[in-house]
């Protein structure tokens, strides 16, 4: 009979340490940094890693995906992790649709630099929403251990449930479709932005959070689920 002891093994450039220790000091000080004039720099920079280290994760898990490196434990890893960080990417969205703060020289800078990791944060999106729709399609038959996948369970309200069940399958992809959906509206709202900007007119301040509740909320109900064997 299989077990996890056979199916499990290491994958450093999903679930590596640096990987993780990334991943954790990014979301403890995203929380832990109040909001103002004082540490607008900070958390810039934090945004612009979450985008970088969203991006590196998103193609190392479509490139072991293409190689058949990638079984479906680390592939809900890599879920995992994206759903929480876009937490972050949501309100680096927001102060992007408010545009440049002035039109300064340097405020046009900066807006510029945000178009740059919008960009980055979009195609990272449109992967990786891609990538986990063969995911789910593929189910038990995803990965590098296909006769492992049934070992993968989550455990959902004090109850063990398996991540090849067909019910669950069928909710994370009609999940993804709907945030497909999602994604038109974003690209619009960017796009109008870039072109306001372009032509010099007032960009019309738009509140992305104020649209993104139900998303996020979808966001944290899959990620409050903790997966094992």
């Amino acid at each position: 009979m299989t077990d996890s002891a056979h199916c499990i093994h290491q994958n450093s450039d999903i679930a590596g340490i640096g990987v993780r220790i990334n991943f954790f000091a990014t979301i403890v000080l995203i929380a832990l940094t109040p909001e103002n004039k004082h540490t607008a720099e900070l958390t810039n920079r934090l945004y612009e890693n979450s985008v970088l280290y969203g991006f590196a994760l998103v193609l190392a898990a479509a490139i072991q995906t293409l190689t058949k490196q990638l079984d479906l434990y680390h592939a809900i890893f890599v879920m995992q992790i994206i759903f929480t960080v876009n937490f972050v990417y949501n309100a680096g969205m927001n102060k992007f649709l408010q545009g440049p703060d002035d039109r300064s020289h340097e405020s046009r800078i900066k807006f510029r630099r945000r178009k740059f990791f919008i960009a980055i944060q979009m195609f990272t999106t449109v992967v990786f929403t891609a990538w986990l729709l063969i995911v789910w399609i593929k189910g038990s038959h995803f990965g590098s251990q296909p006769e492992c996948n049934h070992l993968v369970k989550y455990v959902l309200v004090f109850k063990q449930v398996r991540a090849t069940e067909t019910w669950l399958r069928a909710m994370f992809i009609t999940y993804l479709l709907i945030f497909s959906c999602v994604l038109s509206y974003r690209f619009i709202s960017i796009f109008s932005v870039c072109v306001d900007d372009f032509f010099g007119r007032q960009i019309v301040r738009r509140d992305w959070m104020k649209n993104a509740y139900l998303q996020t909320g979808f966001y944290f109900g899959f990620a409050s689920m903790v997966w094992r064997l």
